[in-house]
């Protein structure tokens, strides 16, 4: 694996985690509108979380930086200036005393967060993936020692056992050009 790919890898892993910090938020906000638990021991839960959750993804954006994978830092810049807006502004902790007056207003945020962070979930796991064959593909040309034309696995034979096909790949160097003969060639070899 390549650099770029170790990058949408650990990005894969810390969109989980901030994925399963926002269902955790979302629970813990169920559990206050339903009185399961008290307001303070809510904000002394979450509170310690805040500050993790938005280094976490504030470290992803500058690795998306120092990488040059301009889409994905794009795409997560909102969010940042979202999250550095409230810290500048000394409104990421929550406060026990206000909690149930800014509750719906949490409730939105984190339903936002976690929708965010799933799509960056998906988005990162499919650069991920895209990253590898990419590199398995040109890792394939590198080996042979060039790169001049294409290789190809083709399937050489296919056996058949108990409804299952099982087919042998090999490798082909070289495309063939096989002539296309059209009915007008096929009729002027016929006469």
């Amino acid at each position: 694996m390549n650099g770029e790919a170790w990058l949408f890898l650990f990005a894969v892993v810390v969109a989980a985690l901030l994925l399963f910090t926002m269902i955790f938020f979302i629970i813990m906000f169920s559990d206050l509108e339903c009185d399961y638990i008290n307001p303070i021991d809510l904000c002394s839960k979450l509170n310690q979380f805040v500050i993790p959750e938005s280094v976490g993804h504030a470290l992803l954006a500058v690795i998306f930086l120092f990488n040059g994978a301009w889409i994905s830092l794009l795409l997560n810049l909102p969010l940042i200036g979202m999250n550095v807006n409230k810290i500048i502004n000394n409104r990421h902790m929550y406060d026990a005393t206000e909690i149930f007056r800014t509750l719906p207003q949490h409730k939105k945020e984190c339903f936002f967060k976690l929708a965010f962070y799933l799509l960056s979930f998906f988005f990162s796991n499919h650069s991920n993936i895209a990253t590898q064959v990419h590199d398995r593909g040109t890792s394939c040309r590198r080996a042979k020692g060039t790169a001049s034309y294409p290789q190809l696995m083709l399937p050489k034979h296919t056996k058949h056992y108990g409804g299952l096909f099982h087919m042998q790949e090999v490798m082909v160097d070289k495309v063939e050009q096989i002539p296309i003969k059209t009915p007008s060639i096929l009729a002027s070899e016929a006469l």
